[in-house]
C-alpha cells in the first residue's frame, strides 16, 4: 500500500484486528486509515454478523471518529468518486 496510492484494504470478517491498539498504531503509521475499508465477501465468519462487525468499528477506543467513519463509509464514497 506504501508504493501505490490506489491500493486500499478492507477489514471484512477481521475488524477484531483493530481491537489492538499496536495495530491501529501501524496502520496509521504506514498509510493511514485513509485506505481502509469496511465490508466485503461477508458473512464468512461463523458466529459472527455485520451488526456485529459494524459495532466492533463504532465502539473501537483505538479509532477516532473520524477514522471510524473513513473506515465504515467516507473511504469507499471517496475511492468510488475515483473510479466512475
Amino acid at each position: 500500500m506504501k508504493k501505490y496510492d490506489f491500493v486500499y484494504a478492507d477489514i471484512s470478517a477481521a475488524s477484531g484486528f483493530l481491537l489492538q491498539e499496536s495495530i491501529v498504531q501501524k496502520i496509521r503509521g504506514a498509510v493511514g486509515m485513509e485506505r481502509i475499508l469496511f465490508g466485503s465477501d461477508f458473512p464468512v465468519v461463523f458466529a459472527s454478523d455485520i451488526t456485529l462487525e459494524v459495532n466492533m468499528v463504532k465502539r473501537n477506543p483505538h479509532l477516532t471518529e473520524d477514522e471510524k467513519e473513513r473506515i465504515l463509509g467516507l473511504n469507499a464514497r471517496e475511492l468510488l468518486k475515483r473510479v466512475t
